[in-house]
């Protein structure tokens, strides 16, 4: 897999992105070209901030050094499950294998699971 950077990230945003828990958590599909048939990675930005409101956590989720053929943002499912915790499904697939990418994040603590 390719190196993650802002220019990754398909566009329009809006289209390829989504905010939960009040916009604290964005999650956005970032494209790496290689390889085509797996190129879709999930990047994840949330909590902590730090003193000046930077986000200080993100994570790129995909299947080791490759990712998905397709990600559906459209059908991503979200859950509060404690007050800091917030739970995302997308379903993916890749080389006709399809399952759900299910990630928890702990905005107090910047883990994801």
């Amino acid at each position: 897999g390719g190196q993650v950077s802002a220019m990754s990230i398909l566009e329009p945003w809006e289209e390829y992105s989504r905010t939960f828990s009040n916009g604290t958590v964005r999650v956005a599909i970032v494209d790496l070209i290689e390889p085509a048939a797996a190129a879709y990675q999930l990047l994840v930005m949330f909590p902590p901030y730090n003193e000046v409101g930077e986000r200080m956590s993100c994570a790129v989720l995909g299947m080791g050094n490759y990712g998905f053929g397709r990600i559906g943002i459209d059908e991503i499912q979200s859950s509060d499950e404690a007050a800091t915790d917030l739970t995302i499904s997308v379903p993916v697939s890749a080389n006709g294998y399809q399952s759900a990418l299910s990630a928890t994040i702990n905005q107090s603590e910047g883990t994801i699971t």
